[in-house]
């Protein structure tokens, strides 16, 4: 990362800060429950962490545990190296894919920031710079929406285009993509349910036709609003707060099936499923909920290991494997090695010789119809969960805004 790069984002930085008066507003965010002037300092260091991506490796803590020996990360360095390469072999024009381009373009510029590629990079970095400039070229109003699923549509892509922020070598593209993180985060907020009934609202539904919220849906959203706030943009704590009640509201404390403890249904009542229960691990553990909660979801995944299977294989472990790195310290990183191994060896086993990953059986029409660059670029997110150059994948920054 140039230094030129890092002082363009001080810059964005204190601009953003001294934009900022200590008000009431000012102390309804997500930031530190501290002083202007310490929040200030913890978002500017944070800011220049999360963006000084080859040093990334060196922030993580002493507790973190070690998944896997150094064989086997080589092995899964190759596996996200060939998966890579197919993706970027499918790009026509910046897009990726047939189907839900904005969805599946997005997943692929963050599988290229999960793996380190910068847009200086020989190999793909050109791939990465194309994906992004079509991305957010997509939407004038901010809004990144298809026909089938906007609301996801706009969650996953909008991520990206946060997380793709201060990436680029002129100070003109950075600008222009910080103002689109602006109008995505406004659109994001406004899209939230107003109402707080954590039985059934506070977080996001799929679409206006659909009067459900949908609980891994929004964990998407707070995927995008922990960028959002790693920039520097003003989330209310209210939008947090709601939506977390929200996703864990559905998470089984007192069941009558032992086996149910920990996990997290899709509705308010129902049966835990992976899915949702992967869904809601993260979002507490990015969000710091109560450890009991937190080690009570992290049992129920040692009890339900992952197998190769649908309808949501790759979404389900996303969440999981996030959740139980986030939440290592409470059993020294066991239950992440041991589920990263095991989605590890399911994916490598069949990654197939043109470096793509295929859909296992039980997916529906809808997921398969985006073809093999959303399942291969969401296998290489998962793999890549523990090497820390997303700044979401960070933990060590969120327990500096949780402080």
């Amino acid at each position: 990362m140039s230094h030129r790069l890092n002082k363009y984002i001080v810059g964005l930085v204190i601009e953003s800060a001294c934009n900022q008066s200590p008000s009431r507003s000012c102390r309804d965010t997500m930031a530190v429950r501290a002083p202007v002037r310490k929040r200030f300092v913890i978002r500017l260091a944070i800011s220049l962490l999360s963006l000084t991506l080859p040093f990334a490796s060196l922030l993580r803590p002493v507790l973190a545990a070690q998944p896997v020996r150094d064989d086997a990360s080589n092995t899964r360095h190759s596996a996200v190296t060939r998966g890579l390469s197919y993706v970027a072999s499918i790009q026509k024009n910046g897009a990726v894919g047939e189907c839900r381009q904005n969805t599946v373009t997005a997943l692929f510029v963050l599988a290229c920031l999960s793996s380190g590629v910068s847009v200086d990079d020989s190999l793909h970095g050109p791939n990465l710079r194309a994906a992004g400039d079509w991305l957010v070229g997509r939407s004038a109003n901010h809004f990144f929406g298809g026909e089938e699923e906007p609301n996801t549509d706009h969650a996953i892509a909008g991520l990206a285009v946060i997380e793709f922020v201060g990436r680029l070598p002129d100070d003109a593209g950075n600008r222009k993509l910080m103002e689109a993180a602006t109008g995505i985060l406004e659109q994001t907020l406004a899209m939230q349910e107003a109402s707080a009934n954590v039985e059934y609202t506070g977080g996001w539904r799929r679409s206006a036709k659909t009067r459900a919220n949908d609980r891994v849906l929004s964990a998407w959203y707070l995927l995008q609003l922990r960028a959002a706030s790693l920039r520097g943009l003003r989330v209310p704590k209210s939008s947090i707060e709601r939506a977390v009640d929200f996703i864990s509201a559905s998470q089984k404390v007192d069941p009558a099936k032992k086996e149910e403890f920990g996990g997290f249904s899709v509705d308010y009542q129902g049966l835990t499923v992976r899915h949702s229960s992967g869904a809601g691990l993260d979002a507490i553990a990015l969000y710091g909920v109560e450890p009991q909660r937190l080690e009570s979801a992290i049992g129920w995944f040692e009890r339900h290991p992952p197998r190769w299977y649908g309808p949501q294989f790759f979404e389900s472990n996303f969440f999981a494997i996030r959740g139980l790195y986030r939440g290592r310290a409470l059993d020294h990183g066991v239950a992440f090695a041991n589920q990263l191994g095991c989605v590890e060896k399911l994916i490598r086993e069949r990654q197939e010789p043109d470096g793509s990953v295929p859909f296992p059986p039980g997916h529906g029409e809808p997921l398969i119809a985006m073809g093999k660059g959303y399942s291969t670029a969401m296998a290489i997110l998962i793999l890549n969960v523990d090497r820390g150059f997303l700044p979401v994948d960070q933990d060590e920054t969120a327990s500096l805004l949780n402080q």
